[in-house]
């Protein structure tokens, strides 16, 4: 089990020298990381600050987090869909 930015670090280096490995590494990348922003335990950085967040006296529930979570995962992913089309049509032929 990795965590999204060891992913990205442990098989980016596997796409150099691809054919198109520019929009491989930002599909890797975009992925991993906005995936992260769907739950409490998506990265490790949201279960630091929650942990953080619950020692100062709020508590965020995995309900409340995800009000938040999925619609800001829902706009980055299309936001991100949108610039790897773009970065592929500028390859096109």
């Amino acid at each position: 089990v990795f965590s999204n930015v060891p992913l990205v670090q442990a098989l980016g280096p596997q796409l150099q020298g691809m054919e198109h490995a520019t929009p491989l590494f930002l599909t890797l990348a975009l992925g991993s990381t906005l995936a992260g922003n769907l739950t409490p335990i998506g990265s490790v950085a949201n279960v630091i600050v929650l942990e953080y967040a619950r020692k100062a006296g709020a508590e965020v529930g995995f309900r409340r987090f995800l009000l938040v979570g999925v619609p800001v995962t829902a706009v980055t992913t299309a936001l991100a869909i949108l610039v790897l089309h773009a970065q592929l049509v500028l390859l096109a032929p």
